[in-house]
């Protein structure tokens, strides 16, 4: 609808915990192994798709969507503390990963180079959830 807005919530794949479970795991934070017993819906195994903020931000402009903000519902301690240890190291991997992408593809790099450096900021690093707003124009 022209003109409306779009919020919703999601498990926050990217935060810094969550990247290192997957690294030692292969499943990141919530998104273990799903059930389909109908005994565990709604339970943590209900989680089934670990998408990142970059993949809703696709989605929301495929569908015409502009204005997308990420938002935070409350900040993890352990992923606060390893995100402020381990930032010089997240720093060097988001550039080494900007330079890449703009080697690679200058155009997919002009359209997701804010995303490509949002995704190593400190809410996004340890949020708990993504919140998400999105409008779209009149």
């Amino acid at each position: 609808m022209p003109g409306g807005h779009l919020i919703f919530s999601v498990p926050n794949a990217l935060h810094l915990k969550s990247r290192l479970q997957f690294l030692f795991t292969g499943s990141a934070d919530m998104f273990g192994p799903p059930s389909s017993l109908d005994k565990n819906a709604g339970r943590i195994c209900g989680h089934i798709m670990p998408l990142s903020y970059a993949h809703f931000v696709y989605g929301l402009r495929r569908a015409g969507f502009t204005e997308i903000e990420f938002h935070t519902d409350r900040l993890k301690r352990s992923s606060l503390f390893l995100s402020i240890v381990s930032y010089p190291l997240l720093w060097i991997g988001a550039w080494l990963n900007d330079r890449n992408l703009r080697r690679y593809d200058p155009e997919v790099w002009r359209e997701n180079r804010s995303l490509v450096w949002r995704v190593n900021r400190l809410d996004v690093l340890a949020s708990r959830s993504c919140i998400i707003v999105a409008r779209k124009p009149a």
